[in-house]
């Protein structure tokens, strides 16, 4: 379902105009929003430009913060919560921290798919995640992932970059 989603705002890039919004400031600070409506004080720090990002990335983080706030709200419901989506060089950097219990075992739904699949996410649009407890409390999700759109060609040695227009 996730990767109908990316590829239906991908086929998008060369519409007038695009069926489904791309995520943008607002529609993070609507998580932030929720969040806190939920219960758990949330703050937005918006350091990025979206502008000229492929969707793929925008989607992307937006899927992953919307991840990581919704296992704050399930884990660390007596807590803070603050979003930072920054651009550094040609990285979409997405940090979700909390100021919550810091014992990993209260951030793995289950199996753990919720994290396992921001990871898979991030791997997939040619990026990275990390995630886990931090050394001064609570637990935090890290997110880097490419402004372009590196997608892996098996019969060539690298990534063929798609630009988004």
């Amino acid at each position: 379902r996730e990767l109908r989603s990316i590829l239906d705002v991908l086929r998008q890039v060369d519409e007038d105009e695009p069926a489904v919004p791309l995520p943008d400031g607002d529609a993070f600070q609507a998580l932030a929003d929720a969040t806190s409506a939920a219960g758990v004080a949330t703050r937005l720090r918006w350091e990025a430009n979206l502008v000229g990002a492929s969707p793929g990335a925008a989607l992307g983080a937006y899927r992953i913060v919307q991840e990581s706030l919704t296992n704050v709200i399930r884990h660390a419901r007596d807590s803070t919560a603050e979003v930072t989506i920054s651009a550094r060089g040609e990285m979409l950097v997405v940090d979700v921290v909390n100021d919550g219990p810091s014992g990993q075992d209260r951030f793995v739904d289950g199996a753990g798919s919720g994290l396992l699949g921001m990871k898979e996410r991030a791997r997939i649009l040619g990026g990275v995640l990390r995630a886990g407890p931090r050394e001064q409390g609570g637990f935090g999700v890290h997110a880097e992932l490419p402004l372009t759109l590196a997608v892996s060609d098996p019969d060539s040695s690298g990534p063929t970059e798609l630009l988004a227009t």
